[in-house]
């Protein structure tokens, strides 16, 4: 679950106080929009017993996995591909809403990343002679626009003590469940995402085969082993 936790002080005093914001459940968080579907949508939900407005900020991801990735926010949907609806919400206690993302145009030959932030909003801190907090958990719902034709090509190598892997294909995939076997003995591998294009290098503590499970888009699942 991706989660972004917001902390809002203004300090007047010496008193400590701690303001109830609205609590929210967003689900799913990371969705995949096929080239022959239209749109997709998640759901927020309001756990708490009043009602709650929250705003939905649509951004494209730049070179998405490296250094130099940034958002930026998403002024003109025809030009960017995609459109997000609503951007405002108001959700009534325990009720429930949903958020459109829809496709415009036609599909990339390479992959899309998109980001939505979705915020409950707060009002105005009141305290006037006290330190007040307030902390807003907001969620960051990613968008996966896949092209056409999906090209699905990630491989494992391993030189000494360094794993290398590539994504040749036009899709990203997640790697998990990696370890790095001596007999009995197993090293867990981190887990990742790998963009389109990308090269990602793991230190290995051996000179052993590696392997891990690499889960494509609609949740296919391969193994990857190297020698």
């Amino acid at each position: 679950m991706r989660r972004i936790i917001t902390l809002v002080c203004l300090c007047f005093g010496y008193t400590l106080l701690a303001e109830a914001t609205p609590a929210i459940a967003v689900s799913p968080q990371i969705l995949y929009l096929g080239a022959n579907q239209r749109a997709v949508s998640t759901t927020v939900g309001n756990l708490g017993n009043e009602k709650v407005s929250v705003k939905v900020t649509p951004y494209r991801i730049e070179n998405p996995g490296t250094k130099k990735e940034k958002k930026v926010e998403i002024k003109d949907p025809h030009e960017q591909g995609i459109f997000v609806s609503p951007q405002t919400l108001v959700i009534p206690p325990k009720g429930e809403r949903k958020i459109r993302f829809v496709r415009l145009g036609a599909p990339k030959v390479q992959e899309q990343a998109f980001v939505a932030s979705v915020v409950p909003q707060v009002g105005k801190l009141k305290a006037k002679d006290t330190n007040a907090i307030k902390l807003v958990i907001a969620y960051g719902v990613r968008v996966f626009v896949l092209p056409t034709h999906i090209r699905e090509a990630v491989v494992l190598s391993r030189d000494g003590k360094q794993a290398n892997v590539t994504n040749k294909g036009n899709v990203s995939a997640v790697l998990f469940d990696g370890k790095q076997c001596q007999g009995k003995k197993c090293t867990k591998l981190p887990s990742f995402r790998l963009y389109p294009g990308q090269t990602h290098t793991v230190a290995l503590k051996a000179s052993s085969p590696v392997s891990y499970e690499v889960s494509y888009p609609h949740a296919k699942v391969a193994k990857l082993t190297s020698h």
